[in-house]
């Protein structure tokens, strides 16, 4: 599913005029263009009927909206928020039927002199 978010998310106009393909699992790599974002699965869940078949499956992604400066981060959630928050629909093989921010977070990481705006999102796919 998180290759299918990446690749959706970074597809989508609003979000790819900031983050162009700087979409990265886990780790945001060393001198990497900014703004950028990363993803990774932070929990989840599958549903099973009687006869033993996967039915939708809830997961919980974390997506890290980075930049140079405290606008620029806000700026990259803002625009991932506008298309993602409540999104129901096709994101690549999946069809999802809900999608809702469950926490948000921002933060400066002195070591890297970064700003980052965290959004934990559950997206229930099916």
């Amino acid at each position: 599913m998180e290759r299918q978010f990446a690749a959706w998310l970074s597809a989508q106009p609003v979000v790819s005029a900031l983050l162009g393909d700087r979409i990265y699992p886990l780790v945001l790599p060393q001198n990497s263009g900014l703004p950028a974002a990363t993803y990774q699965r932070i929990g989840g869940e599958r549903f099973y009927d009687l006869d033993g078949g996967a039915r939708p499956k809830r997961v919980t992604l974390q997506l890290d909206s980075w930049a140079a400066d405290y606008a620029g981060a806000k700026a990259l959630a803002g625009a991932i928020e506008s298309v993602l928050d409540g999104y129901a629909g096709p994101m690549g093989d999946l069809v999802v039927s809900r999608s809702v921010i469950l926490r948000e977070d921002e933060e400066h990481e002195d070591q890297t002199k970064l700003w980052r705006v965290s959004v934990d999102y559950q997206i229930t796919a099916g």
